[in-house]
């Protein structure tokens, strides 16, 4: 999926804010890229109204099953590797031993290089 070098940023509770001045704040460069990053591995497939085969078949093959971390960590790392201004991811790390049960919240995180050769982590 393409993504553009500006989006909203988007603070701790994934909500848009806005700065001093009342204007919504943007994301862009790098940092613009590991939100990107992040919300293309948090999109399930059939959430986007225009691209319903967009997105990471959480529902198919993790629903009420238990969590098979290989299987985790490469769809994380296809989508991470779709985000345009990603040039390599280098680690997924898909943490089960913290898994959730009650609210089914994976968490884990994601390593990877842009294209301006800057290293990033994002935790999921």
């Amino acid at each position: 999926m393409s993504h553009t070098n500006y989006s909203f940023m988007l603070n701790g509770q994934w909500d848009i804010s806005c700065n001093d001045v009342g204007q919504i704040n943007i994301a862009t460069g790098d940092y613009c890229v590991a939100q990107n990053v992040a919300n293309e591995i948090r999109c399930f497939e059939g959430d986007l109204v225009f691209d319903t085969e967009h997105g990471i078949p959480w529902f198919d093959v993790q629903l009420a099953k238990p969590i098979i971390a290989v299987l985790a960590s490469t769809y994380m790392r296809d989508a991470a590797s779709q985000v345009d201004g990603v040039e390599q991811v280098t680690a997924v790390d898909v943490n089960t031993a913290n898994f959730d049960h009650t609210t089914r919240q994976l968490s884990g995180s994601i390593e990877f290089t842009t294209t301006t050769q800057t290293p990033i982590i994002v935790e999921l």
